[in-house]
């Protein structure tokens, strides 16, 4: 007669699911800190254009002062204000002088021919972990054959509280 000798059962390995769920959580970490980083890397390495209206602007000259601080001189067709109200409008901070005659309400004491500032802007875009701080100083009155308007723009890239 034979004696039937039952073998224990092979200790099993790691459950297939275990590996599965490490992969899913890794993941999951991985793109929480892609999320979180990468504003931040494109920030610092392409930092935002002057918020202008880019078909409506001519580059007339850009400096680059230290690291993360710009400037620029444009010139456009449009009117000053115009051009301020476009800024006011995509990024806010702006300033309009009493006597630029941008508000209906007001009267405009400008001397035709004469060179005036409409508005200064000082708005301020968080960008990742970065604020960038921006001075746009909007002057008008210019005449033919020079464009109407000329636009300095200053742009500081910093880690300041926003």
């Amino acid at each position: 007669m034979s004696e039937v000798v039952e073998k224990a059962p092979a200790p099993r390995g790691m459950p297939l699911w275990m590996p599965l769920v490490g992969l899913v959580v890794a993941l999951a970490l991985a793109v929480y800190a892609g999320v979180k980083v990468a504003p931040t890397l494109v920030g610092m390495v392409l930092p935002p254009e002057p918020p202008l209206p880019a078909d409506q602007v001519k580059l007339v000259e850009q400096k680059n002062l230290m690291p993360g601080s710009d400037e620029w001189m444009y010139t456009s067709e449009m009117t000053g204000c115009e051009v301020a109200r476009y800024v006011d409008q995509r990024v806010g901070g702006c300033y309009f002088l009493d006597n630029s005659g941008c508000d209906p309400n007001r009267g405009s004491v400008i001397v035709p021919g004469q060179l005036y500032r409409v508005a200064m802007c000082y708005p301020v875009q968080k960008v990742g972990e970065y604020s960038v701080r921006w001075t746009i100083m909007v002057t008008t009155g210019y005449q033919a054959p020079d464009p109407k308007t000329s636009i300095r723009v200053w742009r500081d890239v910093t880690n300041l509280p926003k």
